[in-house]
Order: structure tokens, then C-alpha cells, then sequence
């Protein structure tokens, strides 16, 4: 053979070994791949509206109207402004749990007298992202109400009525900043007053803050 040819299997051989020995070289050197943390890691490092984990308190103000009918011998009025103060949180980017407390307003009866409503509620959210925009909200629970009259309204309707009902709510939240959001509600609670179970639509905006 020749003597060039002879030197042909050691040259294959030390370069099988140098193949061999670079993917364990390569695997020293490379960096270690990061660890996921310890934990929950449900919730994006970047945090876009609805994530789960998500924490928030809001107020709003606006127009409320009473389902009541008024009759001639005590005329009152229907309509007042009422505001809400809530908190809540989502268990993931479509469910989340409200409390709020809610201001119906004060409409006043005609020739002297007042109505006042207010209450506590709890609802189950559900949440419909939209894009970037904001998102959708629909809300369904209870409302423990306290109605109190004065006045010719109290001589008439009786001077308090309370209990629970059911309370409703839809509304759409546009991102201002990522963590605040400029919220527009409508909600009906359902309650009794004079006697009888009605409800008060309420048509409010505000601003929601998250955390």
C-alpha cells in the first residue's frame, strides 16, 4: 500500500473522535436554557387585558331610571343619577367575580318627599376580549337592596322596602393605558318598591383600574 494511503485510517479515526467529542464540547459551552419559575406561570410577562390573576377597582356615575308607575295622587319622578363602586377579579381571561355597591339616586315626588335606593351586589363576569381595543363584559348575580322613602312618598308607598334581586349588567371597557381602562355600563336592578317588585336601569361610564 502506499504510504500515503497507510495514513488514511489514522486520519479517519481522529476524525471521528474530534465528531464525536464536538456535541459534548458545544453542550458545555452553550448557555443553560432558563428555568421556568417556581410557582404559578399562568399570567403573560407582558399583561394584556384579561389575563387571569387580575385584580381591579372602578367607579362610575350616571343616569338611572325606575320602573315605577306613579299615580296621579302622588306623582313622582322616575328618573335620578346613581353611580357604582366595584371590585372584582378574573380567575382566567374570560370569568371573574364582581362586588360593587350601587347608588340608584334620589328622585324627588312631586309636592314634597324622596326616594332613596342603594345596595350591595355580587356577580359572575363573563369577559370577550377584543383585540387590543378592550373588551366586552356581561354580568349576572344578586342585589340586596334598601329603599327608603320620605315625605308624601312615604304616606303613600310606605317608608322602607329591602331585600334580594336579581341584578343584570353588560358593558364595554376601552384600554386608555395597560392598566386603566375607560368602562361603560348598563345594569338593572331588580328590588321592591311600593309594594312591588320592580327594577332601576342604570346607564353609567367610568374609569377601571388594574392591578
Amino acid at each position: 500500500m502506499h504510504p500515503r494511503h497507510r495514513d488514511i485510517p489514522g486520519v479517519l479515526a481522529v476524525a471521528l473522535l474530534l465528531a464525536a467529542a464536538a456535541p459534548a464540547s458545544m453542550a458545555q459551552s452553550a448557555p443553560a436554557a432558563p428555568r421556568a419559575a417556581a410557582g404559578r406561570t399562568y399570567v403573560q410577562p407582558e399583561r394584556n387585558f384579561g389575563d387571569s390573576l387580575l385584580t381591579y377597582v372602578g367607579a362610575s356615575f350616571g343616569a338611572t331610571e325606575f320602573d315605577v308607575v306613579c299615580p296621579t295622587s302622588a306623582a313622582c319622578d322616575q328618573s335620578g343619577v346613581g353611580g357604582r363602586l366595584y371590585a372584582g377579579g378574573q380567575f382566567n381571561r374570560n370569568l371573574g367575580l364582581e362586588v360593587a355597591y350601587a347608588n340608584l339616586g334620589r328622585p324627588d315626588g312631586t309636592g314634597g318627599g324622596r326616594r332613596r335606593s342603594q345596595g350591595l351586589g355580587i356577580s359572575l363576569v363573563g369577559i370577550l376580549p377584543v383585540g387590543t381595543i378592550g373588551e366586552l363584559n356581561a354580568r349576572v348575580g344578586t342585589f340586596y337592596s334598601r329603599s327608603q322613602n320620605s315625605g308624601i312618598l312615604a304616606s303613600t308607598y310606605g317608608a322602607s322596602a329591602k331585600g334580594f334581586g336579581l341584578a343584570l349588567g353588560a358593558g364595554l371597557g376601552v384600554n386608555i393605558t395597560p392598566n386603566v381602562q375607560l368602562r361603560v355600563d348598563w345594569d338593572r336592578h331588580n328590588l321592591e318598591i311600593n309594594g312591588r317588585d320592580t327594577h332601576v336601569d342604570m346607564l353609567a361610564a367610568g374609569l377601571r383600574f388594574m392591578f
